[in-house]
């Protein structure tokens, strides 16, 4: 800027009658008081809040499952297949003219401690039937299904319809699944294990 008061001299000079001297010190009071409010903060300006800091968006929701993970047992008793709890099994009955139990498939699950157990077996095309013991192979698999010696729990409507047992407040332990065909037909079928 000091650079500019020569050539501001004169045009002065042109233009007025004002000294090159007068000129120099107005430059140098307006020189000053810039570099003045670079500095410092005007007296009659407020001072400025630091900006208020927001405090981090919550985290987003988790879908934490109402619902127990999916487990499997610790062992499983043969010929049963050990099956995850709270998941959807798509499983297909074979075709047997053999007699019980060839016209079977076995499956076992473990649970905690719970309010309520659903073991259900969905969209089949032939009468199949389910029956639900606990602690051990034997529990379902026997000569001829019994109520008390080859099966705690059952559902064996006759048809197409959907098969459901509810077991309530249900105690913490291996259970298993024996799964029937009734006239020993194939059919797709639907396994599902809910626990709550």
């Amino acid at each position: 800027m000091k650079k500019m008061i020569p050539l501001l001299c004169l045009l002065a000079l042109v233009l007025t009658t004002i000294s090159c001297g007068e000129i120099e010190e107005v430059f140098d009071e307006i020189s000053n008081s810039i570099s003045d409010t670079d500095t410092e903060p005007s007296s009659d300006k407020p001072d400025e809040e630091p900006a208020a800091t927001s405090p981090p968006p919550p985290p987003p929701p988790t879908n934490e499952p109402s619902q127990p993970p999916a487990q499997l047992p610790a062992n499983c008793d043969s010929p049963a297949t050990p099956i995850a709890i709270n998941t959807a099994h798509n499983l297909q009955m074979h075709l047997t003219t053999q007699p019980y139990p060839a016209n079977c498939l076995y499956y076992c699950f473990q649970i905690p401690n719970g309010n309520d157990l659903d073991i259900g077996i969905y969209n089949f095309n032939t009468d199949l039937d389910i029956y639900i013991g606990f602690g051990t192979i034997e529990a379902v698999n026997s000569v001829e299904p019994e109520w008390g010696e080859s099966y705690d729990w059952m559902s064996n409507e006759y048809g197409t319809g959907d098969e459901v047992v509810n077991i309530p407040n249900p105690r913490a332990g291996v259970y298993y699944v024996e799964v029937c065909s009734f006239q020993g037909e194939s059919s797709p079928f639907r396994l599902e294990v809910d626990f709550r």
